[in-house]
């Protein structure tokens, strides 16, 4: 399985490495500087992305199997008694849950009823039960229920890795988050600098505009200038030609 806390690791360390060698650049100007310091922080940026979002997809998976193996039905088909003493089981795991919180008794009862279910299904070989009983020992953080079922199953090592991923959720704090933690350089927390101005370009610019502006004044006097062939004004005609109101 591909070590993706490893993968965001080796790109973090490569991307400060290159950074203190464009910090230690003093042929950069600044502007040169943070344009370099921005594009190896995207490449960072988006590998490490990349590595924490296929990580994040290992853990779910991982979990999803786990809790199969622990929870889920003990063959991979259900057919006939053994689906409906499933169902059953199930059934009777929720009914160890109080109907309405509001009235419900001291959780520590609620466990050591689960408890006392779940040893007699263990002795009566009632897999079905147990599991389902289990099941409803983690969602409530039963410890001493987990503990049991733990003992008694013939896969102890997956139901403790699946209590330790479950009661550590929402605990506020993943500590492998800070594996795929990169910081934004300052460089890239301000504003550049604004392009040194060329006023010499800009006058030259400017001096261009003006001779094209009175070149264009000058072509539209030409245009309203009498030519020949053309009328200066009303309905005449050209010198020679005939029209409505020539004799």
């Amino acid at each position: 399985m591909p070590d993706y806390i490893k993968k965001s690791q080796d790109a973090i360390n490569t991307y400060l490495e290159q950074l203190d060698a464009i910090r230690a650049d003093t042929t950069l100007s600044k502007n040169g500087r943070r344009e370099q310091i921005a594009t190896i922080y995207d490449t960072a940026r988006t590998a490490v992305d990349h590595a924490a979002e296929k990580h994040q997809w290992t853990k779910n998976t991982h979990r999803q199997k786990l809790e199969r193996t622990v929870f889920g039905p003990p063959t991979k088909t259900l057919t006939g008694s053994d689906a409906i003493s499933w169902r059953d089981a199930q059934d009777r795991a929720q009914r160890l849950l109080p109907s309405s919180y509001a009235d419900a008794p001291d959780n520590s009862v609620l466990e050591a009823e689960a408890l006392a279910v779940l040893n007699r299904a263990l002795q009566s070989g009632d897999d079905h039960l147990a599991r389902a009983v289990v099941t409803v020992a983690f969602d409530m953080r039963w410890a001493d229920v987990a503990d049991t079922y733990a003992q008694a199953s013939p896969d102890t090592d997956t139901v403790v890795e699946l209590w330790n991923v479950a009661t550590n959720d929402g605990r506020g704090i993943d500590l492998e988050s800070f594996n795929f933690m990169l910081d934004q350089p300052d460089e890239l927390n301000t504003p550049p600098d604004p392009e040194p101005r060329n006023y010499a370009a800009e006058a030259a610019h400017q001096k261009q505009l003006g001779r094209q502006f009175a070149d264009a004044l000058t072509n539209s006097a030409d245009d309203l200038t009498t030519t020949p062939g053309r009328p200066s004004a009303g309905f005449g005609t050209p010198a020679g030609g005939t029209g409505p109101f020539t004799a």
